[in-house]
């Protein structure tokens, strides 16, 4: 039988030792910060995003619970979308500027063409388990995902 994945990366980074593996996370730390591995805080402050040097997986009552969590929130968001315009109350509560109003009706009208979709981004501990998440926004447009995404992977392998 094959051993998981998760395994030999266990014994990788165990046989490093301790002096290996800070080498490691300090290798990687300083390599996300030179690719603009970042986001900004609300204070502007650029944070470097953590990348961890092990693979989390979340339990699998985790991933249903986190699952329910997202459908139930695109379900109210899509509620939002399609109440917003014709909502006065609605609009002083979700301003948008002049331009974001303009790019907004070129859309189809909401429930009405292309389909709406998001990522939910969330901090998950995975010892805390996915009631303890926590959600940081839902991303429409994921632009700074692709980027965090393939970076991420390509730091991951330059420093294997």
């Amino acid at each position: 039988m094959a051993r998981p994945a998760t395994e030999e990366v266990l014994t990788a980074l165990t046989r490093l030792g301790a002096r290996g593996l800070e080498d490691v996370i300090r290798t990687v730390a300083e390599a996300s910060a030179t690719r603009e591995l970042t986001y900004q805080r609300d204070d502007g402050v650029a944070q470097v995003i953590r990348l961890l040097t092990m693979p989390v997986v979340i339990a699998r009552r985790d991933a249903a619970y986190l699952h329910g969590v997202c459908v139930t929130l695109l379900g109210a968001f899509e509620k939002v979308v399609r109440a917003r315009p014709a909502s006065p109350e609605l609009g002083e509560i979700l301003r948008a500027e002049p331009g974001e109003e303009e790019w907004l009706a070129m859309g189809p009208p909401p429930g009405k063409g292309a389909p709406l979709f998001a990522r939910w981004d969330m901090n998950i501990d995975p010892v805390r388990g996915g009631r303890a998440a926590t959600l940081f926004e839902l991303n429409g447009c994921a632009v700074g995902g692709l980027h965090y995404a393939h970076t991420s992977s390509e730091i991951a392998l330059e420093v294997a």
